[in-house]
């Protein structure tokens, strides 16, 4: 009898082993298949991530405010001492590589390029020559870039009390801090920001000085993009940012060709020109670039 019980007891907890193995076991919840990646499980797409606006360009560093040239009554803003980031390792130009660290004492840089209006005073005053593009009505007005040879715009730059910028200046000037690749920041090309060949920015020619107040640099110097070309200080040699010192650098002793450094791209020159770290090297008597001037102190006012 004790044996026919036993084998009824085996029998039964085989049945109920049985079914648990069937029903996955009491009270487990059913096992769900992942979708596959890209794709929900439920029959509903789902929705796409929610656009990102673009971040906003860092406000310009505290310090000194803008001050005004007695002798042109041009704008001058203030680039404060310490490092920052000056060419490109990613450059598809030699020239523009290797991206180094430079450090630069503080300046005051113009806030525009300087204009025919000013210009044309320091001609009055026989200091400068007058340039070929007054006659042309496009380019002549009172308020657009004023376009001079390297010597001539070295000598108005002097004749106010300043000099040319160095490339460096001018780079950080127009880059500031953060490696950014154009003056507004961020990674891509704005026509509305800047006056670069084509008529979208609402000119076929050189437009007034600071008409591109969203172009602003980080310290908020305008028309670093487009405009006009602007003049350096330096000589352009192709190999010189392999030698360049690690402060206030101010170009090699002599340049490839006999060229000085052009910055910031013009009107009529491509968005490739448009970049912080574009660079190029001209003949020094060419008359087809503006300029802009730096000074180590502030403007006597």
């Amino acid at each position: 009898m004790r044996h026919r019980t036993v084998l009824t007891v085996v029998a039964i907890l085989a049945l109920v082993t049985l079914a648990c193995s069937l029903t996955g076991g009491a009270g487990d919840e059913p096992s769900e298949v992942a979708p596959p990646p890209g794709e929900s499980s439920d029959e509903t797409p789902a929705p796409p991530p929610e656009a990102t606006t673009p971040p906003e360009p860092p406000a310009p560093p505290e310090g000194e405010s803008p001050r005004v040239r007695p002798a042109d009554g041009m704008t001058v803003v203030h680039v404060p001492d310490g490092e920052f980031l000056m060419g490109l390792d990613a450059s598809p130009y030699s020239f523009e590589r290797p991206e180094h660290i430079v450090y630069l004492d503080a300046y005051w840089i113009d806030q525009t390029e300087v204009t025919n209006a000013q210009y044309r005073a320091c001609v009055e005053a026989e200091t400068c020559t007058a340039p070929n593009s007054w006659n042309d009505a496009n380019l002549s007005g009172d308020d657009q870039p004023a376009f001079a040879s390297w010597d001539d715009a070295q000598a108005y730059c002097e004749w106010v009390g300043a000099r040319l910028p160095t490339e460096a200046e001018w780079e950080k000037a127009a880059r500031g801090t953060d490696g950014r690749l154009y003056p507004w920041g961020g990674e891509e090309f704005d026509q509305s920001r800047a006056n670069i060949h084509g008529p979208e920015d609402g000119y076929e020619s050189t437009a007034p000085v600071g008409s591109f107040p969203t172009g602003a640099s980080p310290y908020g110097v305008l028309d670093m993009s487009g405009n006009a070309a602007e003049w350096a200080s330096d000589w352009f040699m192709v190999e010189y940012y392999t030698q360049s010192p690690a402060q206030n650098p101010t170009g090699p002793p002599s340049g490839d060709y006999d060229q000085r450094v052009i910055r910031g791209g013009s009107w009529h020159s491509g968005r490739d020109t448009a970049r912080c770290i574009w660079r190029k090297g001209t003949p020094l008597t060419s008359s087809e670039f503006g300029f802009r001037c730096v000074s180590n102190t502030p403007p006597d006012e």
